[in-house]
């Protein structure tokens, strides 16, 4: 028994050095010790000390910032100490003088010293400070809560002391973090170093492991899989093969992401980084970190959330929804939506909606529906805030999608793949050997089509097919007149007929459909293209190239050759119509070709500015996003949309214009744009490339072409 306690008081000494200090302001007990702890508030009521040591402006002046009185906050009625002339200097005592005494409207201070509270003594410290906590007389603020930006290369904090985790086997980490510009895949919020250890990192690349995540020295561990720019609530448990548990990732509370033990290699001497991985170079966090903690074990479900809910107040008020189904359900049964509502001041007001599209008279916490098509997407807006969106997966969805003119022989109906079996009707007669998922009619009628999946079944609504031609495969006939769309070959809107003038029908007047495995009806090929794509790189199928929000005026076929000088003008539009065709390019750093910028152009089911065919409009990046879009390249494509690589079109402002990347990437418009800082005058596009790959972005300007795919409203 002896020997037990004696090995156990050795694994605890190899972390915990000092006295611990129960971090109770915080909801947490003695039995959630933590490793270092750093904030810009008082977590435990054993802390008498600092929160922070200051350095203002260019001088080498320093005062220790002690917890306001009354908020136990870092604010400008804090009491500071006398002043220090050298940065790591012993802590100097608490004065009767409030931090306004020193503080202008001109005053910069940065953080020479993060104070640890958590009774180990492992403070953070910079000799050349750089992350600024306070601005032309204001404190950095995170929703109303003093924060420290990091602004980079010299401005993260490493502590002197070194720490002993090499017996660690178990860790939380958790921070108040905002990312704002972080470039490094590894860019680090908290970490121990140098020699292996723990990290909470964020990273803003396309590698595999993107948004927040954790790190056992160097392994991958969960991910959020998630970018934002918001400020979040992160905490990340870290398992080991030594202790034979996964690690967990949590934003806000909710469980973003899990992965399965990684091995470790904890240093005996590792040092604690705040705003940096380690003494890695460029593995800096760019951003805001209002506090973060460790602690030696993996924290309890309670004792996680007792921390979390006392950071709620640094972040603004958000609404989550969750759905009383569970993976797919059969068409026409019931499901309920429900909101859940975090941080609002008094009881918020609510709007569902289906697809965008407010629903008429859903305006409670919950909303019940059964009346789901498959790919449906569902969300609520709780007063001015929205909520993350649900897509319905409804297993037996029989929607026809019409491919060609509606006529027989040269029309095919097809439904979704992936059911279990298929029945084609005509005159509400079965067709015996009509069962796969696609029937070309050979005779006309009403055809329709029921399909199952396990015990779920589902028919279609009717569609009517006409024996409109003359010809064996039914081909029409030459129809006089100077409006005729039909061409003297006998066929229909092949974009190389001519009327009856001889006049060249030069686009495709009509575009087919293709129905992908998300039950969503899309447009056969890009907006403006002449043929459905045979390839990746099908020139003929890049079709037009639409600056973000702008009609169908014309400006979209302006540019289809290389360095064409004629066709643009730098006059910005003052109306989301534009009066001229011509390809508007700005001049000054707005990068939008509208006067006043206005991002909701091209959002909703039927904007003024669509310049899809009727009953199509521009995709919502979640609808990209389900297609789970693979494979552009050698291989093309494998669910149906056969997406073309045409590059975009750049380069204006000198009065010409070439394409970027034209048979090496496709950039496809979302209905999101862009008019507040990082991305003043960008759009939301979906973009593919050659290799396998396909990612989100919002880096191009609205003035820059790119291409258009319409999907069905």
């Amino acid at each position: 028994m002896m020997k037990k306690l004696l090995s156990l008081l050795l694994l605890l000494s190899a972390f915990l050095s000092n006295a611990q200090n129960t971090l109770n302001n915080v909801g947490l007990t003695s039995a959630a010790p933590a490793s270092v702890a750093f904030s810009l508030r008082q977590l435990s009521t054993s802390y008498t000390g600092p929160l922070i040591r200051i350095k203002i402006g260019s001088t080498n002046v320093f005062y220790d910032v002690y917890p306001d009185a009354s908020s136990k906050k870092f604010s400008l009625s804090s009491k500071i100490s006398a002043s220090v002339s050298t940065y790591n200097a012993a802590v100097s005592a608490e004065s009767l003088n409030a931090l306004s005494t020193i503080i202008s409207g001109a005053t910069d201070a940065t953080v020479a010293i993060w104070y640890d509270q958590s009774g180990n003594g492992v403070n953070v410290l910079a000799s050349s400070p750089n992350a600024k906590i306070i601005a032309s007389g204001s404190i950095n603020t995170i929703n109303g809560q003093p924060t420290i930006n990091f602004t980079g290369t010299n401005s993260y904090l490493t502590s002197s002391t070194t720490v002993n985790y090499s017996a660690q086997t178990h860790a939380t980490v958790n921070a108040v973090a905002q990312n704002v510009a972080s470039t490094n895949y590894i860019s680090g919020i908290l970490s121990t170093g140098d020699n292996g250890g723990w990290g909470l990192i964020y990273n803003p690349t396309n590698n595999d492991h993107k948004g927040y995540w954790v790190d056992a020295s160097g392994g991958n561990g969960a991910f959020s899989n998630e970018y934002t720019s918001e400020a979040k609530i992160v905490t990340g448990t870290i398992g080991t093969i030594a202790s034979g548990t996964s690690s967990f990732i949590y934003i806000n509370g909710t469980q973003k992401g899990t992965r399965g033990a990684q091995s470790i290699a904890n240093g005996t001497t590792d040092r604690i980084y705040v705003g940096s991985r380690g003494n890695f170079a460029g593995r800096q966090f760019i951003g805001n970190i209002s506090e973060t903690i460790m602690f030696p074990k993996t924290l309890s479900a309670d004792e996680r959330a007792a921390l979390e809910s006392s950071q709620s107040i640094f972040i603004a008020p958000f609404v989550t929804i969750t759905s009383s189904a569970s993976g797919a359900v059969s068409a026409g049964t019931s499901v309920t939506f429900t909101a859940t509502t975090y941080n609002f001041s008094g009881t918020p007001t609510y709007q569902w909606y289906k697809n965008s599209v407010a629903i008429n008279g859903e305006t409670n916490a919950s909303y019940t529906t059964s009346t789901l098509a498959h790919g449906d997407q569902i969300y609520v807006i709780a007063s001015a805030v929205t909520s993350n969106s649900l897509t319905a997966n409804i297993t037996a969805s029989a929607v026809v999608s019409v491919l060609g003119d509606g006529c027989i022989n040269k029309t095919t109906l097809s439904t979704p793949t992936g059911q279990s079996s298929y029945a084609w009707y005509k005159d509400n007669v079965v067709i015996p050997s009509a069962t796969t998922n696609a029937y070309t009619p050979t005779a006309s009628g009403v055809y329709k089509v029921t399909v199952t999946n396990g015990s779920s079944t589902s028919t279609s609504s009717t569609s009517t097919i006409y024996e409109c031609g003359r010809t064996a495969d039914g081909s029409m006939v030459v129809v006089e007149g100077s409006s005729s769309l039909i061409s003297r070959d006998g066929s229909k809107n092949t974009g190389n007929g001519v009327d009856d003038r001889g006049k060249i029908l030069t686009k495709p007047w009509t575009y087919g459909t293709v129905s992908t495995a998300t039950g969503r009806v899309w447009l056969d090929r890009n907006l403006g293209a002449t043929r459905v794509a045979t390839s990746s790189t099908d020139a003929a199928a890049y079709g037009d190239y639409f600056q973000w929000g702008r009609p169908a005026d014309g400006h979209q076929t302006k540019y289809l050759t290389n360095n064409n000088s004629t066709g643009f003008t730098n006059t910005k539009s003052a109306t989301a119509v534009p009066s001229t065709d011509l390809w508007i390019q700005p001049t000054d750093a707005s990068n939008d070709w509208l006067s006043t910028p206005d991002n909701t152009l091209w959002t909703g089911a039927n904007p003024a500015t669509n310049p899809c065919p009727a009953g199509f409009r521009i995709p919502t990046e979640a609808e990209w996003s389900a297609e789970n879009i693979a494979n552009v390249g050698a291989t093309f494509q494998t669910n149906g949309l056969k997406l073309t690589l045409p590059g975009m079109l750049t380069n204006f402002s000198s009065g010409g214009a070439s394409y970027t990347s034209k048979g090496s990437y496709g950039q496809y418009l979302t209905q999101t744009a862009y008019t507040t800082s990082p991305f003043v005058g960008g759009a939301r596009y979906f973009g593919v490339n050659g290799s396998n790959q396909a990612w989100f972005d919002q880096n191009y300007t609205k003035s820059n072409g790119m291409s258009v795919r319409c999907i069905q409203n």
